[in-house]
């Protein structure tokens, strides 16, 4: 897993397969895989719409994909209200909303 994701830059002893594609020579940015840390931490100088929109960004993906997208999620778990207030300005639940659609 570390060597899909790009920790390792090498392949240790077997070829490593992303749904059938070689990872050996892929740069790891160009990974299309994502990375889920076991505490999940929001950026404190975003606000929550664009801790959401993050990864999207780090993609490189249209402003109009990521702003549907984002918006989609917030309305699931009816966060709208909070999509424009940093994360230090939310409680405890509005954090946990942010992590999952994250």
């Amino acid at each position: 897993m570390s060597t899909v994701n790009g920790a390792l830059d090498y392949v240790p002893e077997e070829q490593a397969k992303l749904m059938g594609e070689a990872m050996e020579g892929v740069p790891p940015h160009k990974r299309k895989t994502n990375l889920v840390f076991q505490h999940p931490a929001l950026f404190t100088m975003m606000n929550l719409f664009d801790n959401i929109g993050f990864g999207l960004t780090m993609k490189e993906e249209p402003r109009s994909k990521i702003k549907k997208y984002v918006t989609w999620m917030l309305e699931i778990i009816n966060l709208t209200a909070y999509e424009n207030k940093r994360i230090n300005q939310t409680g405890c639940y509005n954090r946990s909303g942010g992590y999952i659609c994250r």
